[in-house]
């Protein structure tokens, strides 16, 4: 239904050209059958149902307020590009029907792939780079250990000695010497040990030849100690001397520190040894973190449907293959068809009006044959203002439909007629009839101007509350 504003400039014309319809009217009742006027108290001939008069009937009463909007799915969804720098090599057909993880638009992947197999060259050499790091780390932690055992029997042999040079009395000095030799006897077999294992372990490859050298210097170095050892005993026999005490003491005391600065340093060393290993192990991290992004990446270009729906154009848009595309880039909308509303704009003038949970129909533009039902399911508390009108406003509503065809799609434009008002048994003239609160009634005595209570206008008729009966005639366009 239309509401007073469109009928207004109709009205106004019909009351111009009232006075000389009512005079055609006139001469008409007196030319047929009598040649004169009707008789007195009688219905002048305008009473019967005529182009200036209509009779008040009863009837049920609509008021919908129109206003145009936009069909839209309920749910909707931006499809967005998460990379940037790429360009478009597939995308789907405007209105293609989609299923939640269907490929809807396909990146180009080239100088993905060449990247992700780079790096998958670097992680190799990196892996091969920290088994290198870890076995020179356990041997440098292994050296350490074998340093402060050989110094451990330097100071054995040390201490030895000196016990040897103190001992006074030719038993006990004969003892220290006898337990010398056989700690240096000990020292000798435990490097001859160490030298066939280091010999075995660079052979293998485990141990490089200067660790191997150095066991073999170690066990050279225990042989003289052996022979000093036995030529200490010698010596015993015969006696200490002043000068070989001395000698003694000055062994023993470097022993010692030598043994206490291994000990000192051995954490530091293998500290250091360690922080090559940690280097290269984060390096592979980095470069496996880095993979993973690329595999992501790689993921990323092939844009997937994050619900089922439709795809449409964004802003009436739709790309094309070899478009490229930024980071955050709208690409398409996804609609969820399953649920559509309209977004309407209601005159600033018919705002009031509206009611949430207000009964709508709805014609889609393209499909004027067909009207949908639905209710207002939201309106917005503000008017809103028209960018190109800024003088015009209008009031936001979201109207509801409850069955879609499928013919009606996503995007279409459409009208909706907005009930604001329904009475089932109204007393019914029509709208022009009214000036203000008044109508004309076309009684027995002639025009009567008569105060009616209206409950409601469309713009095509209006619902009367009080005044006036059903059956009485009102005039058309009355004159003020």
């Amino acid at each position: 239904m239309r509401t007073d504003h469109d009928t207004g400039a109709r009205a106004g014309r019909l009351t111009r050209w009232a006075p000389l319809a009512l005079l055609a009217a006139v001469l008409a009742a007196w030319v047929s059958g009598t040649g004169r006027p009707a008789a007195e108290g009688r219905a002048p001939a305008s009473a019967a149902a005529g182009p200036l008069t209509r009779a008040a009937r009863r009837g049920e009463f609509v008021h919908a307020v129109r206003a145009p909007g936009k069909l839209r799915a309920e749910k909707t969804t931006n499809v967005t590009s998460r990379l940037s720098g790429h360009f478009i090599v597939d995308i789907v057909a405007e209105g293609t029907a989609v299923s939640e993880g269907d490929v809807i638009i396909k990146l180009d992947r080239e100088g993905l792939e060449e990247s992700v197999l780079d790096v998958k060259a670097d992680i190799a050499a990196a892996e091969a780079a920290l088994a290198a790091a870890q076995a020179a780390a356990r041997r440098t932690e292994a050296d350490v250990d074998a340093g402060i055992e050989e110094l451990q029997a330097k100071l054995a042999v040390a201490e030895a000695r000196l016990a040897m040079q103190e001992s006074k009395p030719l038993p006990e000095r004969r003892r220290a010497a006898e337990a010398a030799l056989k700690a240096a006897e000990a020292m000798a077999t435990y490097t001859e040990f160490w030298l066939a294992a280091n010999r075995q372990l660079h052979e293998d490859g485990i141990v490089s030849w200067y660790d191997a050298q150095g066991a073999e210097l170690a066990h050279h170095t225990a042989v003289l100690a052996l022979q000093q050892a036995r030529k200490a005993l010698d010596e015993t026999l015969k006696g200490a001397k002043p000068e070989d005490l001395e000698a003694a003491k000055a062994q023993l005391k470097e022993a010692q520190l030598g043994l206490n600065e291994a000990r000192a340093t051995k954490g530091a060393r293998i500290i250091q040894a360690q922080t090559g290993t940690r280097s290269a192990d984060n390096a592979l991290q980095q470069l496996n973190t880095r993979l993973a992004q690329l595999q992501q990446d790689l993921e990323k270009t092939q844009i997937r449907a994050a619900h089922g729906g439709r795809v449409y154009s964004h802003e009436g848009t739709m790309l094309n293959v070899g478009d490229h595309v930024g980071h955050g880039a709208i690409l398409a909308e996804l609609a969820d068809t399953s649920s559509l509303i309209m977004e309407a704009e209601v005159r600033e003038c018919d705002s009031q009006l509206i009611e949430v949970d207000r009964p709508a129909q709805v014609r889609a533009l393209a499909r004027r044959g067909r009207r949908l039902q639905g209710s207002v399911s939201s309106k917005e508390a503000a008017l809103a203002q028209d960018e190109a009108a800024p003088d015009v406003h209008f009031l936001r509503v979201k109207i509801k439909l409850d069955d879609v065809p499928a013919e009606i799609r996503h995007g279409m434009s459409g009208q909706a007629d907005i009930e604001v008002m329904r009475i089932a048994d109204a007393l019914l003239i029509p709208q022009s009839a009214l000036m203000g609160e008044t109508v004309t009634v076309d009684g027995p005595a002639g025009p009567e101007v008569r105060q009616v209570e209206v409950l409601g206008r469309n713009g095509t008729e209006a619902a009367i509350g009080a005044g006036l009966q059903e059956g009485e005639h009102v005039w058309l366009c009355p004159e003020e």
